[in-house]
């Protein structure tokens, strides 16, 4: 009979008749605000009201009728004390508060109350805060499991102390007033936890705390059978407690996990844990709360606040542990039973399932296989067989094993009691050792009379078999009381069992057998582990249960309230905590304090303190992973096990339940969990255990198990129909396993949850909080199962996004509300991808270990903006630790735009090879899919090769399929695929910028209305090549044979009328010229066009033909009738204007190229975040701007110049413009490039590799990098903010004081007198000249200055212009009539530092210049700061004046027409500058912008040689243009103190690398914002090898100097420089060689690399030169980074000298805080010299030559070299005042020569050789000869030292060793062998070709 929850209640709480009185009745506590306040059993009002409690009746289904009074007295908040806890090596911010309990309070509910309590709140982190409430002692138990320590600990303010550092807000009562806590959600006042509604109880056995949530959906607390995902509200109660129990509805079941997460109404969630081990119970109100009840520990409370479910689970197991990384293996199907009778049943169930081809990789042996279920033995009688078989199936099969081990261990062989004749013994004829073993080293649980806590399990006694049992006929408790044997339980806490434990499995697995052998297996079954007993407590002497008697009374086994939710709470009279287990008073050792503890306290842990040592014996022992599969967990079990869901039944409930366990274990941490799939008890319905086989195939684990006597239930024992839908299911989930692998690694590495119920990837979607009959992989794979008997047609939600099917690609029509009713027939389970995703697949086999050698696939499903993203994890399936020993490869995937592109960010695996074969198989991606693609294929481009039609296809549903066979794409090889949809690629925009525009206005333009899907970037507006509303055509054709070609360009009459911006030019002239054998120049132009003027000292080699041969050809004429220009090399094409019209308006020019190659570099000032361009349609704009460089915005320079390539094939292209200008890449690939004016004027480089094309580019287009001073290349210091010069020295002197390299100190503006240039701040600086005197004269440092531009004009102090005596150098200035006029002739008002300023016209150099010297002489001399270089900022021009809308702009020069993609573009080009109107010496400001830092510097550049005519400055510029370079170096501008900023500065110095700067850099921690410590330790660390290296920051934030930071931070510093010091000398030869060859100093690996497509993608490594390689650790908490060794070299840890293997992978070196990954080249010579904390006292130490081996290209000669002279003096064109060296290693002689004029020996620069190493010698070189003469040398590793003593770098000398000359040879040898092999095999292969 089934009771109503009314009946229920009045047994509860009273009789019916109380009930119908009160009903009527308005009841004092609202429903809602019910807590419960006597849930012991027996309640009744007379009880209630004693506790002072009201008796409330209600009608309310489960709603308690004893409840508290709203002003229950309870504890009250005494103090408060605020501090920080050690947490780990953190200190953590705390509040430490003492309770008290009130006087009013009532008293003895329950023994012991606590008087005084301590709660201590712990701002663990942004996301966590942590609540625990305990004793006043604080000696009340602490759960034993640990909590990882916070990365960074939460503070009040975040790191630049502008927001809360704490997403939660914490308010507690006031002190001396009732206590509660409450903790808020910042961002949307959501109460997140708050005590305030009920009271909290805290007895010794007894604590409540209940907590308001924000909502009723909440999902956790477990382990149960739940029956939904979402926990029931409404008072419903949850026990937890660990039992051995079948699976049943509300039973607390075999593990505790008191966690739970809840949404807020947003679709925020956080999680809470309630950290406490004891019995519990946990109840739901629907206030909404949860009331806790525990019977002891502590009240400890973790919230964790996402915000999004994921964040949730992610923070939550950061703390409590990630998942334990599953081996690969571990993904296959499983099968196993209780219940085989012997080996050849399980040969049987093999045999027939592998001959049924169902991919299956792993079978089981229950406790079937050991004699008497004993623990490590082997049944003789029945499984002697079974070791052969395991073997065999390993071997033959490719299959793998798992053995069960439950924890007790059998005491009855041991027993004088039974007949010990019949006592299993080991080989050597001992009795049972596993057990004596034990005693000996008292492994066992005993109780407080020091007995072992005896129980029983599976084990019999000596001599009985099941058959005995079966025959006996008897009930369960006369067979458990007559058969099983008395066992002992294992404290798997205390180390010595670990010890005994791990001896127990090496021995069963090793020496088992007379032979020396064991039983082989792959992964531990570890079940009965809650733990469980089939007695309560201690057996009776008969054998037989003892009920409550079987434990001592006290308590501990009978406590004064078990929670009633607990089938141990429900019958009191009869049974208590220790029900189907041990004693509570049994003793355990606890790790966390070293003392011995109650069971009372460590019961619910047993199953988690199994599962390490389980798991560390298992590896230990097999020598790779294992998979440990426990049924008890605990937080933090995840770790180490794996969970199945227990011993649930073959019932159609247990079939969805599989799947709410299974999303329930995903928000508990626990990635790899699943059911006994057709369940384990019952016998299996046909249809039931078809649906359950296709869903289980795709749980983690995925094991069809069940129990014994049961019929079989593996997929071949049931007819042909169930193995065929059992295969279909299994080859999916087969095909699918790279997905499923690189969740479980997602899992391990970030906390992602795998199996994932949709509410985690739809937050905000609402009706997915309801959803549990559907499930996900991740955020790519749905599953939508049949969950009921007779069902064929399925019930979906798909949630607002884009789905596909599985089978055939076609996209789900989804309908209004997301319902739709899917076919599901009995052999289909509706499988769908998510858009959005790339799902990695493998081409299936039958078990993994065959999949595993299979080609790769990806699915590529996208989304509603055509983009999709995914990763593929990879590893050798079962080596330890392999992301810590960095062996495994990690690929990330990225489409968008119609492209996918592949990142390896980890690289070391590329091969498979077979475990049993050994044979080794390329891991390749060979097929792909792609879903969702809008329109018809046309073409499908692989790394810029076009993919043959065949080899692709196009299906009904859209879906691309490339077919595997055709294509083979290396894992770790970086690939790019570009699907081309109809026109897309061919498009050009015709209405740039004009983001609203439709197809009339379109037409109007002359252009093309072609709508394309919303997905696609490319424009609808476009140019129709099939029409020519646009260009000119050209009065000559053919190709350029001479050495230049000039002709006209006419505009067809039917033209006349069409414009696109502005009015036409009519009639412009084109002059084509070949300068070079590589370059080429083609100017359009008319006739009062702005031109770049000659004064801008730009271009190199005059506009002049010449008649040489040239490396490319140009065709031009007219296509289509309209005028074209193509260029190539090698009959490949590398530019061709023909791809759209050639547009030459006013305010208007367009021209666009196909390109010959997909890979682009350049263009500036950007911030790209990667180096090669994505061909994307983004328009690139390049207009001088002070923005900080954080978007995808103009920056302060221009730098129109893009270059492309690969291979031996580079070209490159420089727009001589310098109007307001765009390029877009398009993935034609093409380029579009505008402007605003001015003329084309565009020149093109070739070369054979990018190094080469850069030399051209710099040495005949735009000039060869400047020389910086020796002591330029130290470090350099400065911050805006130094607002003393107090300060300013009191820093430098702790930097000396801490020996940190450091040689020049800056000034920033904060020296000047009101900002004013010129000045010194004749308060705060007073002193200055004096301090630089002393920097010079003590310190051998330099000082550098800042100087803005702008002037200022009015004093702020009277409101009117400056007099001469208020500025002189304003007056000065006026009296030059140096300023930027108006067109009135009035000076351009601008508003900067000053206030009120007037910008120099710098491109008025006749005038300005004078005037610019003089008043920086006048600085130098007559206030005597003797500065050594200038820092010219602010130069964009930079005005404030739009900023407060004090200056307005109309004209047409401002506001022109067509505005490129320039920040505020909707403003005006004035914004953040002055008018366009302006009028300057070269023309209007509208023209010369982008020039005003070019020709700042230029100025500078001659003040400073007027200055210092004898010697070498620098300037340091932040505008810049083309050309720049060669006079000054250029900072990357105002970053910001993040990390990803740290990569965005590789980039950039990259790029200005191509641009014609080598000395480079970016402000070190970041301008704006605070740093923090680890980010300046690593920003350091990077910084010391930018060519530029300079820490600098921002007004307003923390000082970030290395001394500011502590010990670590300045001896990381310390050696990171020190380590730049060394290398100066290697540094300053390569400033010198980018100064006279125009090479490189920061060079990308894809210079080096050309053929790597790796090297082409790498953005966060560079190259000093050729050969030295630094890969800075730019994440947080990282101490270690994956690194790529591009291929066909070898490379050396530059540390260690020892030489990394394998070339050309990604692999990860470690790296701790200390250290900066760095690298040598094979081939490669480093000049270096012990390193001082300045450049000046560095500067004589002697020289040390090291030579890496190029052992992979040993005979290919690289040259290296030493450049060196005084360090500051102008060079001399005859090359009389430096030394140059070249060092050439050829076939084992080193030799030495000079390059210059001036080698001879002698003066104070000519230094000794002290040293010459030689890195990568395999043995002790027996002779060394110098010049001739033996010298010694020594030996170590790998590392040969030769003493040089003697040699001075003036020498041209020789080195030769006859064993590196006999190692050369061998090599050569080995070469000319592998070569002659090569053509031998082509040979035959050709003869048996035809032979054939």
């Amino acid at each position: 009979m089934k009771l109503s929850s009314s009946l229920l209640a009045v047994t509860a709480y009273g009789s019916l008749n109380q009930l119908q009185n009160r009903e009527n009745d308005t009841p004092t506590i609202a429903d809602n605000d019910r807590f419960n306040c006597m849930p012991d059993h027996g309640s009744d009002q007379q009880k209630c009201e004693a506790r002072g409690c009201l008796w409330e009746p209600s009608s309310i289904e489960g709603a308690p009728w004893c409840v508290f009074p709203q002003d229950y007295a309870h504890y009250k908040l005494d103090s408060v004390t605020d501090g920080f806890t050690e947490w780990g090596s953190k200190q953590v911010q705390t509040r430490e508060y003492s309770l008290s309990l009130e006087s009013s309070a009532t008293k003895d509910s329950y023994p012991n109350q606590q008087q005084k309590l301590k709660m201590v709140i712990y701002d663990v982190d942004r996301t966590t805060v942590r609540v625990r409430i305990t004793n006043e002692a604080d000696d009340r138990f602490k759960v034993p499991v640990p909590i990882a320590e916070p990365l960074n600990p939460g503070t009040d303010m975040d790191k630049d102390n502008e927001q809360p550092g704490l997403d939660y807000i914490v308010e507690t009562a006031q002190p001396g007033s009732r206590f509660w806590v409450k903790i808020t959600r910042r961002s949307t006042g959501e109460v997140l936890f708050d005590t305030s509604v009920a009271p909290l109880l805290f007895y010794d056995q007894f604590l409540e705390l209940s907590v308001k949530r924000p909502s009723t959906y909440t999902y956790g607390f477990g382990e149960t059978e739940q029956g939904a995902l979402k926990f029931q509200d409404n008072w419903h109660a949850q026990g937890m407690w660990a039992r051995d129990n079948g699976v049943g509805t509300g039973d607390n079941l075999y593990g505790v996990q008191p966690y739970h997460m809840t949404f807020e109404d947003d679709g925020n969630a956080s999680g809470l844990l309630f950290f406490n081990a004891n019995a519990m119970e946990v109840i739901s109100t629907p206030k909404p709360a949860i009331t806790y009840r525990t019977i002891g520990g502590e009240l400890d409370f973790m919230l964790f606040t996402g915000p999004g479910p994921e964040a949730v689970t992610q923070q939550y197991t950061h703390y409590l542990g990630r998942s334990y990384l599953f081996p690969y293996w571990s993904l296959g199907f499983q099968l196993c039973r209780y219940g085989y009778q012997n080996t050849s049943e399980i040969i049987t169930v093999v045999e027939e399932n592998r001959d049924a081809g169902i991919p299956y990789d792993t079978q089981y042996a229950d406790i079937d296989y050991m004699e008497r279920q004993l623990d490590f033995t082997l049944s003789e009688e029945h499984f002697s067989g079974l070791p052969d078989y395991i073997d065999y199936i390993k071997k033959e099969y490719n299959m793998r094993f798992i053995l069960i081990f439950d924890p007790a261990i059998s005491a009855g062989e041991h027993d004088p009691n039974q007949n010990q004749a019949e006592s299993w013994r080991d080989k050597d004829g001992v009795i049972y050792p596993t057990y004596q073993k034990g005693l000996d080293k008292d492994v066992y649980i005993r109780g407080t009379d020091g007995e072992i806590e005896m129980g029983k399990v599976w084990p019999y006694w000596p001599g009985i078999y099941l058959e005995d049992l079966v025959q006996d006929g008897n009930g369960w408790d006369e067979n458990v009381a007559k058969f099983h044997s008395n066992v002992a339980f294992p404290d798997f806490f205390a180390p010595q069992t670990a010890e005994w434990w791990d001896e127990e499995i090496q021995v069963f697995t090793k020496n088992f057998f007379k032979n020396g052998t064991g039983l082989s297996y792959d992964g531990i079954w570890i079940d009965m582990n809650e733990p469980a007993s089939f007695t309560a407590g201690r057996p009776e002497l008969n054998g037989g249960t003892q009920g409550l008697d079987g434990c001592p009374n006290n308590n501990l086994n009978r406590p004064p309230y078990i929670p009633t939710s607990l089938r141990e709470g429900r019958d009191p009279e009869n049974v208590s905590l220790f029900e189907k287990t041990i004693c509570m008073d049994g003793q355990q050792y606890n790790p966390l304090t070293g003392e011995m503890e109650n069971h009372y306290d460590m019961h619910s842990l047993y199953g988690y303190s199994e599962g390490q040592p389980t798991l560390d014996s298992c590896e230990k022992t097999l020598g790779k992973r294992c998979l440990i599969v426990s049924r008890s967990t605990y937080p933090g079990s995840q770790k180490t096990i794996g969970h199945w869901h227990g011993d649930n039944s073959s019932i159609w409930r247990h079939v969805k339940q599989s799947m709410v366990a299974s999303m329930h274990f995903s928000l508990f941490g626990f990635s790899y969990t699943g059911p006994d799939t057709c369940g384990f008890f019952s016998e299996a319905e046909r249809e039931m255990c078809a649906r359950w086989m296709e869903l289980g195939a795709f749980f983690p684990y995925s094991r069809n198990h069940n129990g014994l006597t049961n019929r079989r239930q593996d997929p071949a024992s049931w007819d042909e129909d169930f193995v065929e839908l059992s295969k279909s299911a299994l080859t999916k989930r087969y095909r699918m396993l790279p997905y499923l692998y690189t969740l479980l690694y997602r899992a391990h590495k970030h906390g992602d949850t795998v199996v994932r119920p949709l509410m985690n990837n739809f937050p905000s979607d609402k009706t997915t909080w309801d959803i549990d009959e559907q499930m996900q992989w991740g955020s790519g794979v749905m599953f939508s199962p049949v969950l009921e008997e007779g069902q064929t047609v399925k019930p979906t939600y798909f949630p607002e996004a884009r789905w596909y099917n599985y089978d055939n690609g076609f996209e789900i029509e989804r309908s209004a509300d997301g319902w739709n009713n899917v076919a599901a027939p009995i052999d289909v389970i509706p499988l769908f991808f998510q858009g959005g995703s790339v799902v990695p697949v493998q081409v299936p086999s039958q078990t993994t270990m065959d999949s595993r050698i299979n080609p790769l696939g990806l699915i590529v499903n996208l989304d509603e903006d055509g983009k999709a993203s995914g990763d593929l994890y990879w590893d050798t399936g079962n080596s330890i630790d392999p992301i810590n020993n960095g062996e495994y490869t990690l690929v990330e995937f990225e489409f968008h735009h119609n492209q996918l592109q592949s990142s390896v960010k980890m690289g070391e695996i590329d091969t498979e090879i077979h475990e049993n074969y050994g044979t080794e198989n390329p891991l390749e991606f060979t097929h792909f899919e792609f879903n969702g693609l809008d329109g018809a294929v046309s073409d499908v481009i692989i790394n810029g090769e076009a993919l043959e039609k065949a080899a692709w296809q196009q299906e009904e549903s859209n879906r691309l399929v490339i077919k595997d066979g055709f294509v083979n794409l290396s894992i770790i090889q970086q690939f790019d695929i570009s699907i081309i949809v109809g026109d897309v690629n061919d498009r050009i925009d015709c209405t740039p910028g004009q983001e609203n525009i439709g197809p009339n206005e379109c037409a109007a333009k002359g252009c093309t209305w072609s709508e394309l899907p919303t997905t696609s970037d490319a424009p609808w507006c476009i140019h129709d090549s099939s029409k020519v509303n646009h260009g000119y055509t050209a009065s000559k054709s053919g190709t350029l044979s001479g050495a230049s070609e000039t002709f006209s360009l006419s505009r067809p009459a039917e033209l006349n009328s069409a414009r696109k911006f502005s009015e036409p030019v009519a009639n412009p002239e084109v002059t084509m010229v070949k300068l070079s054998k590589n370059a080429f120049r083609m100017k359009i132009f008319a006739e009062g066009r702005f031109e770049i003027p000659d004064e801008a000292d730009i271009h190199q080699l005059p506009f002049e033909g010449s008649t040489s041969e040239s490396d490319y050809s140009v065709e031009y004429g007219n296509q289509n009738d309209r005028f074209f220009f193509k260029i190539k090399r090698d009959e490949q094409t590398l530019i061709d204007s023909s791809h759209g019209p050639l547009i030459f308006e006013h305010q208007y020019l367009e021209t666009s190229f196909a390109l010959g190659s997909y890979n682009c570099y350049g263009l500036g000032e950007h911030n790209h975040r990667r180096f090669r361009h994505t061909l994307n349609w983004q328009r690139w704009a390049m207009f001088t701007r002070d923005v900080a460089p954080i978007d995808e915005w103009n920056f302060y320079g221009a730098q129109p110049f893009f270059m492309c390539g690969e291979g031996n094939s580079f070209f490159g292209v420089y727009f001589h413009n310098a109007n307001a200008q765009e390029a877009q890449f398009s993935p034609k690939p093409a380029i579009t490039w505008r402007s605003t004016g001015g003329i084309f004027d565009i020149s093109v480089v070739v070369a054979d590799s990018a190094e080469e094309l850069v030399q051209a580019y710099t040495s005949q287009i735009i000039g060869k990098p400047f020389l910086p001073p020796r002591w330029s290349l130290g470090y350099q210091l400065s911050r805006w903010g130094y607002d003393s010069l107090d300060k300013m020295k009191g820093i430098v002197e702790d930097m000396i004081a801490a020996k940190i390299p450091f040689d020049a100190q800056y000034g920033d503006i904060d020296y000047m007198d009101a900002k004013k240039d010129f000045t010194i701040d004749p308060v705060n600086y007073n002193g200055l000249a004096d301090f630089v005197k002393e920097l010079h004269d003590v310190h051998n440092m330099h000082y550098i200055v800042i100087l803005d531009p702008a002037i200022a004009n009015i004093n702020p102090d009277t409101g009117k212009e400056y007099t001469e005596a208020e500025y002189p150098s304003y007056a000065r200035a006026k009296a030059a009539d140096v300023w930027i006029k108006n067109p009135d002739g009035t000076p351009a008002q601008a508003e900067v530092w000053p206030g009120p300023t007037l910008f120099p016209d710098f491109t008025d150099i006749n005038k300005t210049e004078p005037w610019w010297t003089d008043e920086c002489r006048r600085f130098l001399d007559d206030e005597g700061v003797q500065y050594d270089a200038l820092w010219i900022d602010m130069n964009e021009p930079a005005s404030f004046m739009t900023d407060n809308g004090n200056l307005q702009c109309p004209d047409q020069w401002s506001n022109p027409p067509f505005t490129p993609n320039v920040l505020d573009a909707d403003k005006g080009l004035f914004w953040k500058t002055i008018c366009m109107d302006g009028v300057q010496a070269w023309g209007k400001h509208y023209d010369v912008h982008s020039l005003y830092g070019h020709s700042m510097a230029l100025v500078t550049d001659k003040t400073l040689k007027a200055l210092y005519p004898d010697k070498r400055s620098f300037i340091l510029t932040r505008s810049q243009f083309a050309g720049t370079g060669r006079v000054a170096g250029h900072w990357l501008g105002d970053n910001q103190s993040q990390w990803r900023q740290m990569q965005w500065s590789i980039t950039g110095m990259l790029e200005y690398s191509l641009f014609g700067f080598s000395y480079t850099g970016a402000d070190i921690c970041g301008f704006w914002f605070a740093a923090t410590a680890p980010m300046c330790q690593r920003w350091q660390q990077l910084g010391a090898f930018y060519p530029y290296s300079r820490n600098h920051n921002g007004i307003g934030w923390a000082d970030q100097h290395p001394t500011m930071f502590g010990d670590d931070v300045i001896e990381s510093s310390r050696n990171a420089l020190l380590i730049r010091y060394s290398l100066l000398p290697t540094l300053y030869t390569l400033m010198y060689e980018s100064n006279q060859f125009g090479t490189t100093t920061v060079r990308s690996l894809m210079a080096e690399f050309p053929l790597d497509r790796n090297a082409a993608d790498c953005s966060d490594q560079f190259l000093w030169g050729s050969g030295f390689m630094i890969a800075p650790v730019m994440e947080e908490h990282a101490v270690s980074r994956a690194v790529y060794f591009p291929a066909d070299a070898s490379w050396y840890d530059y540390h260690s000298y020892e030489e990394i293997e394998g070339s050309g992978k990604t692999k990860l070196i470690q790296a701790d805080m200390m250290t900066i990954p760095l690298f040598a080249r094979g081939g490669t010579f480093l000049t270096s010299q012990s390193p001082e904390v300045t450049t000046a006292a560095q500067r004589y130490n002697p020289i040390t030559i090291t030579y890496f081996m190029d052992k992979i290209n040993p005979t290919q000669a690289r040259e290296g070299g030493l450049f060196w002279d005084d360090g500051e003096s102008l060079l001399k064109e005859d090359g009389d005042n430096y030394m140059k060296f070249n060092f050439n290693p050829f076939n084992g002689e080193f030799t030495s020569s000079c390059t210059a004029a001036r080698c001879v020996s002698g003066g104070e620069d000519d230094l000794d050789i002290e040293k010459f190493v030689i890195v990568g010698v395999e043995r002790r070189l027996t002779t060394v000869l110098v010049n001739g003469q033996a010298v010694s040398s020594t030996f170590s590793g790998n590392t040969v030292t030769i003493d040089l003593s003697g040699i001075k770098i003036s020498s041209e000398w020789s080195i030769v060793s006859p064993d590196l000359i006999e190692a050369a040879e061998e090599d050569d040898d080995e070469n000319s062998a592998q070569s002659i092999g090569t053509i031998c095999s082509a040979v035959l292969a050709i003869l048996a070709y035809f032979l054939l």
